[in-house]
Formats: C-alpha cells, structure tokens, sequence
C-alpha cells in the first residue's frame, strides 16, 4: 500500500488521493475510513473506486485518513494526513509607529490560517534576515528591534502566507531620536579672551537651553570667570539633560 504519509491541499479545489491495494488472493477490498468510520460513496467527500475524492476541499477536512485494504487472509491499514490549507486573515495588521532611539521596538504582522502562515519582514524592500543580531522574528509574526537607532526609521513590510494565499502589510517607523549633546561638551576648556563655548545638541522636540543659540559667551575673560558651568537642554516630551 503507498498512499503518501501526509498532503497539504489548498480550500476550495477537487483533490483525488489513490489507494493502491497490496497484491493477495483474493483480491483485497479497499476502502477509505475516517476516525474509524468508513467513507460513503457520494457526497462532497466520498470515495470512488480506491480513490479519496474532496469535492471540493474545506478546512474541515483536515486530518487523519485511513487506507483499508481486506480479503479472508487478513488486513493491513496506511494511515494518511491531510492538511487544508486556508489564505490567512489579519488578526493585528502592520501599523506606522513612533519607536524610542535606544529602546527595542516592536512591528506586528499576525495572521491567522492552516497550517501557521509563514512570515517574511523586509527592512526598504530588503528581506530581514534571521541571522541579522540587530533583529528579532517571533513565532507569531511579530517583528522586534533589539535597540532602535536613527537609521531605523524606514519603510516596513511584512508578508504571510500559505500554500492557500498570502497577505501582505506596510508600516513606516519614526524615530524619537534622544535628548542628546552632540558631541558632549568637554569637561574642562582653557579659554581665551573673548571666546565662545560652542555646545550642539539634538532631541525629538528643539531643546530650549539656557545659554544663546547653544553659546556661552565671555565678552571679557578674567579669573573671576574660572569655575563650573552647566549646560541643560530640555523639551516637554523627553525631560532634560545636563
């Protein structure tokens, strides 16, 4: 007998699955069961000579099947899955999202389907590779940035699919780049007569800073002017930093 061990066929298409009995004397009866019950000969699934006919297939008909083949010197039984596979169906789709520089972000794409849909990220139409250290694919779809940086704010794409379909989803990302100094200021500055101490910085929203345009200005440089000096740039959204 050498039905296959297991097929996946597509919902909704006419399927044909042989038996082939083994040879004996008498010839072997062959039959097709489901869960112990034997297979009628008309209906959407029926059986047709030694053959399994869907007609058409559902996601109902997924399961286990059994080949029986009989005559007065004994039996013998080849068991046979089936998988109907179904298009997935969006449970949580792709969705733009602001994600925190520094901080992992997370993009979903889940999908629901038979079997579990497969599924591929693309990173500006450049597929995401598992063995990319800098993200993180989940069982479910769900696609994690392990730490978010500035060049992370890119296009998105995900697909899932099965053998029955496929669906696809888009997302950009924005960065909420960190409250930040760029380059931070030098802890200790000789100055000379009429000098300026240039301080750059960078954030989500424009810092206010408590000095003119990021410059602290000495018109006259004198002794009394050595000392400590704190920059703090700050912005409603992300606190502040000195």
């Amino acid at each position: 007998m050498s039905p296959r061990q297991s097929r996946v066929f597509t919902a909704d298409t006419m399927q044909r699955v042989s038996c082939r009995a083994p040879h004996g004397k008498p010839q072997p009866e062959v039959w097709w069961e489901r869960e112990g019950v034997r297979v009628p000969t008309e209906g959407r699934v029926y059986q047709e000579g030694s053959e399994l006919v869907f007609s058409p297939t559902e996601q109902g008909d997924s399961g286990s099947y059994t080949c029986v083949a009989q005559n007065k010197a004994g039996r013998k039984t080849q068991d046979l899955t089936f998988t109907v596979a179904t298009a997935p169906v969006w449970v949580t789709k792709p969705q733009d999202s602001y994600l925190e520089e520094g901080r992992p972000g997370y993009l979903h794409c889940h999908a629901q389907a038979t079997p579990e849909p497969e599924v591929t990220w693309l990173r500006n139409n450049i597929i995401v590779m598992p063995e990319d250290s800098r993200f993180t694919v989940f069982p479910n779809g769900t696609l994690r940035i392990n730490n978010v940086e500035v060049y992370d704010g890119q296009m998105y794409g995900c697909e899932s699919k099965t053998e029955g379909g496929r669906l696809s989803g888009h997302a950009r990302v924005y960065v909420l780049e960190k409250l930040k100094f760029t380059p931070t200021p030098q802890p200790s500055q000789c100055l000379e007569l009429d000098k300026e101490v240039n301080i750059q910085y960078s954030g989500e929203l424009p810092p206010h800073v408590e000095m003119r345009n990021g410059q602290l200005h000495f018109p006259k440089v004198t002794r009394s002017d050595a000392g400590n000096y704190t920059c703090i740039a700050s912005n409603n959204l992300q606190g502040e930093i000195r």
